[in-house]
């Protein structure tokens, strides 16, 4: 079953370890004030409480709207999560913030969710289903007959306009990033950790489609050049890019830049190619999508386009409340071109390099 925020929760929306989130509740005097404050400032914004008997206590309104994300925290929902909770508080609302792990992802635990604690409205902050059941999980959830908003990912299910979603544009933008590189005389460019292209509503999945509009539109191949994720589970993570990576380099294929699913991909795969002598960008240039903190902090710094998430949220927002004061509305879909961010990880291809 779903739960409310746990202390574990509470200590990565605060960017401590949980031992510290721990002692800064219970007043230890080894927590530096600033930490305090931050921790008992997140728990009091997301009704944290830390035993399973308060957990249990029903929330005292019905103005309140849910906010559900599955499986591990991405980076780039930290910011959002704030500014979410700004703008719902700013309409009169509260905001619940609930983790569901993958294997319980699915309407039924929705449905709990909204039956018991008198939910206004859900937004969905990434993806939500089981891997291949998005379009059943759509229609259950239309069922359900609460408005309902996708932030940073479409509607999942290809189903055809269920539910309202807002997002980057995925697709456009990962052909303009790809684009970059092919200017940069990249021929053969390798697109790595991928989700199973089988769901094709995902993120991820319209990522590598606006990598393929980027390769055929510039008549080059991408046969082979396409690497699905080392870890399907874990699809937006440092390991599936070092994983996804090595694999590629086991295989001896010919590559002379990487384009990485994510961020964390793209620098998880420079580890590989740097622990292999492999430089970067002189033998290879490396691109990522999202634009997180830590992207403009390691070395090199890393090519990427930034999510314009303040407008993603301000609009995720103004599209909720609009349905729910208009339950019958034709659902919006919403695309927010981001902005490129060309740093140190790309250059000019070395025509006498070979992967």
């Amino acid at each position: 079953m779903a739960t409310p925020l746990t202390i574990r929760d509470l200590a990565a929306l605060c960017g401590v370890a949980v031992s510290t989130a721990s002692r800064a509740l219970n007043g230890h005097p080894e927590v530096s004030e600033a930490t305090r404050q931050r921790v008992l400032e997140m728990a009091k914004k997301y009704n944290f409480v830390p035993n399973s008997s308060a957990r249990s206590l029903k929330l005292h309104t019905d103005k309140v709207i849910a906010l559900l994300v599955q499986g591990d925290m991405s980076m780039i929902f930290l910011p959002m999560i704030d500014e979410l909770n700004a703008a719902i508080k700013q309409r009169g609302y509260s905001l619940m913030l609930t983790f569901i792990p993958d294997d319980q992802a699915d309407p039924s635990t929705v449905a709990r969710i909204v039956r018991d604690r008198k939910i206004s409205g859900v937004i969905f902050l990434g993806r939500y289903s089981e891997i291949g059941q998005g379009a059943l999980s759509s229609y259950r959830l239309a069922e359900l007959g609460t408005p309902t908003v996708f932030c940073t990912t479409e509607d999942f299910s290809n189903a055809p306009a269920v539910h309202s979603s807002v997002a980057a544009d995925d697709r456009g933008d990962s052909t303009r990033v790809v684009e970059q590189l092919i200017a940069l005389g990249h021929r053969r460019i390798a697109c790595i950790g991928t989700g199973p292209l089988n769901d094709p509503g995902q993120a991820w999945a319209m990522r590598v489609e606006g990598y393929r509009d980027a390769m055929v539109n510039a008549g080059l191949s991408y046969a082979g050049l396409i690497k699905e994720s080392a870890q399907p589970e874990a699809v937006y993570t440092l390991e599936n890019g070092y994983r996804s990576a090595s694999e590629l380099l086991d295989a001896e294929v010919d590559f002379t830049a990487i384009f990485g699913i994510c961020d964390s991909v793209a620098i998880g795969a420079c580890k590989a190619l740097t622990a292999r002598g492999i430089r970067i960008p002189d033998d290879v240039s490396v691109a990522g999508f999202d634009d997180i903190e830590i992207a403009r902090f390691v070395t090199p710094g890393i090519t990427t386009v930034a999510q314009p998430l303040s407008q993603i949220v301000a609009e995720t927002v103004r599209v909720l409340f609009e349905t729910i004061a208009d339950p019958g509305r034709t659902p919006e879909h919403v695309r927010i071109p981001g902005e490129p961010r060309i740093r140190e990880s790309t250059g000019p291809v070395n025509v006498a390099v070979n992967h």
